[in-house]
């Protein structure tokens, strides 16, 4: 498992935006998200490689990369990172996926405001599933 976090953390602090590892004990595959880090606005039209979709109404919906179980909160019995009217920032965590007995953050692709959580805490979630719809400031 060291081996594995070393890896994403490599990753995480590096300039690559694709990687892939395979050996006898486990096979990794990583990519990075496109986001605009100026927050001006997006006018790009976003595919299955994405998490993210831009409604015309100017609200983002955040998709699940992966097959798990959704939580609101990074800590057992934890307070909830956001709630419908949050206000959140561009790389803020606000929601876990738990897949594999692995917690992948959910971070915020844009600044702006939850206008609605699509799952209960607890929840399975499948791949492509809604999870969060964000107003773009």
């Amino acid at each position: 498992m060291d081996k594995i976090k070393d890896l994403i953390a490599i990753f995480e602090n590096g300039s690559i935006n694709k990687m892939e590892v395979t050996n006898k004990e486990f096979s990794l595959k990583l990519e990075k998200n496109e986001i605009n880090q100026e927050n001006k606005p997006i006018n790009l039209e976003y595919d299955d490689n994405k998490n993210l979709i831009l409604e015309e109404n100017n609200y983002f919906q955040l998709k699940s990369k992966v097959v798990g179980c959704y939580y609101q909160s990074n800590e057992a019995n934890g307070k909830a990172l956001v709630r419908v009217g949050s206000k959140v920032k561009i790389g803020q965590i606000i929601a876990v996926v738990e897949a594999m007995k692995i917690m992948n953050e959910i971070k915020s692709p844009v600044n702006g405001v939850i206008k609605k959580i699509y799952k209960e805490d607890g929840q399975a979630v499948g791949y492509d599933d809604l999870l969060m719809e964000i107003e773009n400031d």
